[in-house]
């Protein structure tokens, strides 16, 4: 056995190109590129924060079941007992759910949050773009069908 290397090759010309002249780019155009540095990776990136920002409240019918789609139970941070128990204590108490950003793995995600008995619940939202959607002519098709044998049962 013996070690492998990589070597990193243009694909234009097929020479071997020095690690100093590397850099990261993103193609917008057929052989155009824009230069993307770390800063600017930083920057497009959501900050990891143990926070949860809330932006608006809404009556939980508003929401319908299909798009929830992970639930976390969360707990008090220490020293932030207080605040975690006025915050469930205010969204039992006005019946509200209050829809909120927050950021999981460096992926920014929409979520509900709300008050069960003793514990807030965060729960992960889809975007309506994340839902299959059946087809109506397809359903109606399976539904026609049913009833069809069912009469002649």
């Amino acid at each position: 056995m013996s070690p492998i290397g990589y070597r990193k090759v243009s694909k234009a010309t097929g020479e071997e190109v020095p690690r100093e002249r590397i850099t990261r780019g993103l193609e917008f155009g057929k052989g155009r590129y824009v230069i993307v540095s770390d800063a600017d990776l930083r920057r497009a990136s959501p900050e990891r924060t143990q926070q949860i920002a809330i932006t608006s409240f809404v009556d939980p019918a508003e929401v319908q079941p299909k798009y929830f789609d992970r639930p976390y139970y969360l707990e008090a941070v220490p020293k932030q007992e207080k605040g975690y128990a006025l915050r469930r204590a205010t969204t039992r108490k006005s019946g509200k759910m209050a829809i909120a950003t927050v950021v999981i793995h460096t992926r920014q995600h929409l979520a509900a949050l709300m008050a069960e008995e003793h514990v807030l619940v965060l729960d992960l939202l889809r975007y309506p773009q994340e839902l299959r959607i059946r087809l109506a002519s397809t359903c109606l098709a399976r539904t026609s069908r049913l009833s069809a044998s069912r009469t002649r049962s």
